[in-house]
């Protein structure tokens, strides 16, 4: 009849597999650290002519019912509406605000407030390609009946900013390239190899533009100009290189 093994017995095999696998991730670890690595950006920016404009215009009516001011407005309204399909794709514009609301006047001597009338407001915006058209548009709203002009943005369409990105971003990979050969040649090294890239940020910012910069026909006479201005685009790429 055999004895029991004894406690080393039993555990000599794991104990031997515990210390192959220490030692193993130990020689692993040192060689990551022996790695060579250099990490650099790049930025690209520049100034792209826009391809698409934003015009925010409205109808407002006062009235002494709230009735009275909507229907006043929507008669407006529609005339605004009927230049614009004449001049637009139906797509190019849409109603995006329509309210009515009482309007108050308060006296400081008394703390009263009194209602005085109703106004409506419907807020009218377009969004469409054909920016050379931003002064005849503008005219043709006022003419209608518009009387607010909110704001005019220019700016890149959806497709047109995609081809600009992909231009920015190689050129910002470029130039995180470029820093990096000179990095590693001024160590004495070489660029062997791509450790990394991602895309650290890209904007492209629409350019407004202000409402004191429009001339007013009504004021100085012709259309209504628009400097449609440029948009800001910037793109910056982050990577790793490893060098030998």
């Amino acid at each position: 009849m055999k004895a029991d093994l004894s406690v080393a017995e039993k555990f000599s095999v794991p104990v031997a597999i515990v210390i192959v696998a220490v030692a193993v991730f130990v020689s692993g670890t040192a060689s990551l650290a022996g790695m060579k690595i250099i990490t650099t950006s790049g930025t690209s920016d520049m100034k792209v002519a826009p391809d698409e404009m934003t015009i925010s215009l409205a109808v407002e009516s006062e009235a002494a019912t709230a009735k009275e001011s909507q229907q006043e407005n929507t008669e407006v309204s529609n005339l605004v509406m009927a230049f614009l399909a004449d001049n637009l794709p139906l797509s190019d514009f849409q109603t995006t605000q329509l309210t009515v609301y009482p309007m108050t006047e308060y006296d400081p001597r008394t703390g009263e407030v009194t209602r005085t009338g109703y106004k409506t407001t419907h807020v009218i915006t377009v969004k469409t390609s054909q920016i050379d058209d931003a002064g005849k548009i503008i005219d043709g709203v006022i003419d209608s009946g518009a009387n607010r002009i909110d704001q005019i943005s220019f700016y890149l369409s959806d497709e047109r900013e995609r081809e600009v990105r992909s231009q920015m971003l190689d050129d910002a990979a470029a130039q995180a390239r470029s820093k990096a050969q000179s990095i590693a040649s001024g160590l004495g090294s070489r660029i062997v190899g791509v450790r990394s890239a991602s895309e650290s940020s890209f904007y492209a910012a629409p350019f407004y533009a202000r409402s004191e910069a429009l001339v007013a026909k009504d004021v100085l006479g012709g259309s209504t100009q628009v400097a449609q201005g440029e948009v800001e685009v910037s793109a910056s790429v982050s990577a790793s290189f490893d060098i030998a």
